[in-house]
């Protein structure tokens, strides 16, 4: 955790340079990137925890997290390099290294209440699995492998939600606002789509090679529970995407704001009050807590879809808010 929280400066660099890239619909840097990077991570994966007689001890988990660190070094550094080099510099003064405080006010207005309800969000699932620990070895067990499919399907709602941004920004920066909602009929075509195949692969799978994948590590008897959790998994999963992607429109639109207050409110009300009064009390199988996820995720979808069908967001405009000889210099 420390070497962690040491090299964390780095992955907030590498996602703030990132946004320079996708902004522009440059999108390749980031593939090659994440590529070498993980190949970086891996080599030293075998180098650090197992160590290399005689020179190097083995270093354990402390090894594979200053892996893991490295490879998230290296990609800021890489991007940092690219964003400085001469093109950039002359196209989009990429060289102007004094602060902007007009522009400074303006991200930390969009950003911060970003951080908070991420931040909340996080918390919140915190105490999920601490509830589940608390309930049985089974509740903490199915729980800690179904957070495993979410971590290893979640790439398509961050691609997605990033991608919708980028969009979303450039459709509403040349006040086309209303190519925004064929932008999320898109998005919405696409979610589907990738939910059906995912459940395609888990359960009518002929060789059943993705069950085996989870399911050989644990008793038979949890089987049946693991399976039913799963399926609530994966609809927790489609409207979780279907919540980044609404949330990835608002936050271009500027209503983060909003995106704060309803994330903080949800989670306690459709997630966590539910868990600690009706779940945890009964000693309730873990298939209720993750139907209450799927039933959390699907409300909080609601709750951004309405916000969005609405049209409040069309009535911020963070062009006019920044400072007039900026606006004048980029025209």
């Amino acid at each position: 955790f420390r070497w962690l929280a040491l090299f964390s400066p780095s992955y907030a660099l590498m996602t703030a340079l990132l946004g320079f890239f996708i902004g522009q619909g440059k999108t390749k840097i980031m593939i090659w990137l994440a590529l070498i990077s993980n190949l970086v991570n891996l080599v030293l994966d075998w180098i650090l925890i197992f160590g290399v007689d005689p020179w190097l001890s083995p270093m354990g988990i402390r090894g594979a997290a200053i892996a893991t660190c490295v490879g998230y070094l290296t990609q800021s550094l890489v991007l940092f390099l690219v964003f400085i080099r001469h093109s950039n510099r002359k196209h989009f003064g990429t060289g102007q290294w004094k602060l902007n405080w007009q522009e400074m006010k303006l991200s930390l207005r969009i950003g911060v209440p970003q951080g908070i309800y991420v931040f909340v969000e996080m918390f919140g699932w915190y105490a999920f699995y601490a509830m589940m620990s608390s309930l049985s070895p089974t509740h903490i067990t199915v729980s800690s492998i179904c957070q495993s499919i979410v971590i290893l399907l979640a790439f398509f709602g961050e691609g997605l939600a990033k991608g919708a941004t980028a969009i979303a920004g450039n459709l509403i920066g040349a006040r086309n606002k209303e190519e925004v909602s064929r932008l999320l009929r898109s998005g919405l075509i696409l979610t589907t789509l990738f939910s059906l195949c995912i459940c395609i692969l888990f359960f009518f799978d002929p060789t059943h090679s993705m069950q085996e994948l989870f399911y050989k590590h644990i008793p038979s008897t949890m089987h049946p529970i693991l399976h039913r959790s799963l399926i609530l998994t994966l609809v927790y999963l489609f409207f979780e995407i279907v919540r980044w992607l609404l949330g990835a429109l608002l936050a271009a639109a500027g209503d983060t704001l909003f995106l704060m207050t309803a994330s903080v409110f949800s989670v306690w009300l459709f997630l966590l009050a539910p868990l600690y009064f009706i779940v945890v009390p009964n000693s309730l199988d873990v298939e209720y807590a993750w139907g209450l996820g799927a039933l959390y995720a699907a409300l909080f979808a609601l709750v951004y879809l309405i916000r969005f069908v609405r049209g409040a967001w069309k009535e911020i405009n963070l062009i006019d808010e920044r400072a007039p000889s900026d606006t004048m210099e980029q025209a």
